[in-house]
């Protein structure tokens, strides 16, 4: 009569929802070229010319936030992929 749990037996795992701001979410390249006509290529170049901001993750990994690359740019995000 032991009241322990066995311990082959798995603790199972709740998944939280996860609420993503969509102010704070941020994007590849593709994502913002796309809703905008462009190619992430240019995205790219944009932001090597720091025309827009950007995120560096890495050194090949960089993440646009959709509102702050809207306001830089002069038109406004309405939160969709395109």
């Amino acid at each position: 009569m032991n009241d322990k749990p066995d311990k082959t037996e798995k603790k199972k795992r709740v998944a939280s929802p996860k609420v993503i701001d969509p102010e704070a979410a941020l994007v590849p390249a593709a994502v913002i070229g796309r809703k905008i006509s462009v190619t992430g290529r240019y995205i790219l170049q944009l932001a090597e010319q720091n025309r827009i901001p950007c995120n560096r993750i890495g050194p090949k990994c960089v993440r646009f936030n959709p509102a702050a690359v809207a306001a830089a740019l002069g038109f406004e995000w309405d939160g969709g992929k395109a």
